[in-house]
């Protein structure tokens, strides 16, 4: 016989036992773990940002969280976790020179000096960790400043927790 269980807030674990040569599976009530999310993408709307500031990037596509401010153009960590931060963003007319921003430090710099092309793109992907109150964000260099947006042409700036920090003490 066959029957399906609706989960809700509470959920159940099994235990395996013998019982006269046979596994038996014993259900134990529990509690259903929660998972931690941030979560974030936005776009730039305007090519060429001012220098040496974060970029703000503005179009907002996802941040359900509210981790990303396009205001600042600043992520700002609510969980303690490990982190996934990309970039991709088009360069056009001039280089580009973009750095990641974490801990108040460049933390990966990254050149596109558009050898013979008028537009190319440049990319990024990282994994940081973070503790609450950290934040990170994209700047560019003054003289190298090529980042572009347009209608036909996106610059996009995207993080994600991939696991939040593990609790010493609390178990799973």
């Amino acid at each position: 016989m066959h029957r399906e269980t609706e989960l809700t807030e509470n959920t159940f674990q099994g235990r395996d036992s013998r019982v006269d040569g046979r596994t038996v599976t014993r259900m134990i009530q529990g509690e259903v773990s929660r998972t931690s999310q941030s979560a974030f993408s936005a776009a730039l709307s305007k090519p060429f940002p001012p220098p040496n500031t974060p970029i703000r990037f503005n179009k907002v596509l996802y941040n359900d969280q509210g981790s990303y401010s396009p205001v600042t153009g600043k992520f700002n960590c609510s969980i303690p976790g490990t982190y996934v931060f990309s970039y991709h963003v088009t360069v056009r007319g001039r280089p580009a020179h973009i750095s990641l921003v974490a801990w108040n430090k460049k933390q990966f710099k990254s050149r596109e000096t558009l050898y013979g092309q008028e537009i190319d793109q440049a990319s990024l992907l990282i994994i940081l960790k973070l503790h609450a109150g950290d934040q990170v964000w994209l700047e560019v260099s003054k003289d190298w400043n090529g980042l572009y947006a347009s209608p036909e042409d996106d610059s996009i700036f995207t993080g994600f927790l991939l696991y939040p920090e593990e609790r010493t003490g609390i178990p799973p």
